[in-house]
């Protein structure tokens, strides 16, 4: 049965950490998904995670992938919940999924429309938009993935993250991390300060980086370039 989630019980904030994983959803307490019978389905994008790398994707073919994992578990309707640089994909479902179940139903085969509802929270805008008030660390990032060749882009994400991520010393990644974090606004360090939520932002970054980091670097392309406007 498909259960819409009308309140989270989630921290006050989240600091917004990119790159990411499939590990974010142990964020979501379990209690939550309990109280409102849902299930929570965390995917990985392609070269981040257990996910293989696709140089060539563009943000307009992760819907095709939502529903083949869809059809895989046998889930039939669901909502998209999106955070930070999930949002474009997020948009690209809510624009392309809906038209697709518009084009099966012109060709004679039935279908109740698979996704409900789509929810971005704190998410990315295209860069065309500006980026006023963003932190210096995140805006070189998202400049360097719009303007310099993939392989600079993913050679000084490696440099920066992946080593650090991909270290036999756990605590590499875990000071980077924390050095970070204590440049950004009060609000994200306070909740920090719950070791399960620092934990788990901490793992979902180590997970991201584990194949390298060429899979970032496309995903920091694509933040730059939707293939689609934001009013579509």
């Amino acid at each position: 049965a498909t259960t819409e989630i009308y309140t989270l019980s989630l921290p006050d904030a989240l600091p917004i950490c990119f790159p990411g994983s499939r590990f974010e959803a142990s964020l979501l307490p379990p209690a939550t998904l309990k109280r409102y019978n849902a299930r929570f389905i965390a995917l990985d994008r392609p070269g981040m995670g257990l996910s293989s790398h696709k140089a060539d994707r563009q943000v307009l073919d992760w819907p095709s992938d939502v529903l083949a994992v869809a059809d895989h578990l046998g889930v039939e309707q669901f909502y998209i919940w999106a955070v930070s640089g999930g949002a474009p994909y997020a948009l690209a479902c809510a624009k392309e999924i809906p038209k697709a179940a518009k084009e099966q139903e012109a060709s004679g085969v039935k279908s109740k429309g698979r996704l409900l509802g789509t929810a971005v929270v704190s998410g990315i805008f295209p860069l065309n938009m500006g980026m006023n008030g963003m932190l210096p660390g995140p805006r070189t990032m998202l400049v360097a993935g719009a303007w310099l060749p993939r392989l600079i882009t993913s050679w000084m994400m490696d440099l920066q993250l992946g080593r650090a991520a991909r270290s036999e010393d756990p605590k590499a990644l875990e000071d980077l991390f924390d050095k970070e974090m204590s440049r950004r606004p009060e609000v994200e360090q306070e909740c920090l300060k719950e070791e399960k939520v620092r934990r788990g932002l901490i793992d979902a970054l180590r997970e991201s980086l584990r194949q390298g980091s060429d899979g970032v670097a496309t995903d920091l392309m694509l933040l730059s370039d939707w293939g689609f406007k934001l009013e579509d």
